[in-house]
């Protein structure tokens, strides 16, 4: 169970690494990704288990959803101030 959520985790936080770049204007991609990234942390925070060693099972799919919520905000910001990812 340990090692398919490690592997959940992974592929997860790998999407998060996606490399955008600006496609219309001249602005910063790097500017967007704060901004969004902080708009998306506004919009869907990131719930954190109560046991920060190990979540309890009644909180992985909080804690998954929460994860993919945050992620969707932060792609659709990207894609509205015009960046595409590579």
């Amino acid at each position: 169970m340990k090692k398919l959520l490690g592997l959940i985790f992974f592929f997860l936080l790998s999407s998060c690494a996606t490399e955008w770049e600006k496609s219309t204007s001249s602005n910063s991609v790097n500017q967007d990704r704060r901004y969004c990234k902080a708009m998306a942390n506004a919009a869907a925070p990131t719930y954190l288990c109560r046991n920060p060693l190990m979540c309890a099972p009644d909180e992985t799919v909080k804690v998954l959803d929460t994860m993919v919520r945050n992620n969707s905000y932060f792609e659709k910001c990207m894609f509205e101030k015009g960046n595409v990812p590579k």
